[in-house]
């Protein structure tokens, strides 16, 4: 899978990445690119494993997840809108 498609070496090789014979960067492996800075202001490219990130260990809701559920969609604040009735837990005010 090309990461990089480039002129030169403006971003050079990590650990899971490869380059070719025009200095793109290809991915050696599966899993996460990520972009960072090293000695001399290079910017590296490394391939890591992929990192479950679907929930806590202990299968609590994150606060993402919680965050999410506390605040209503805005398609579904528009469509009740357009129907002339307020959501739950959103009050209507008209103004005049």
């Amino acid at each position: 899978c090309i990461i990089v498609r480039q002129r030169g070496n403006k971003f050079h090789a990590g650990d899971g990445v490869g380059t070719g014979k025009d200095f793109t960067l290809f991915a050696l492996r599966d899993g996460e690119v990520h972009f960072k800075v090293g000695a001399n202001k290079k910017k590296f490219v490394t391939v890591v494993d992929a990192v479950n990130r679907s929930g806590r260990a202990d299968g609590q809701p994150t606060r993402k997840d919680k965050r999410a559920a506390m605040y209503s969609p805005r398609a579904v604040i528009r469509a009740a809108a357009e129907e002339g009735i307020a959501p739950a837990g959103v009050e209507r005010v008209d103004a005049r």
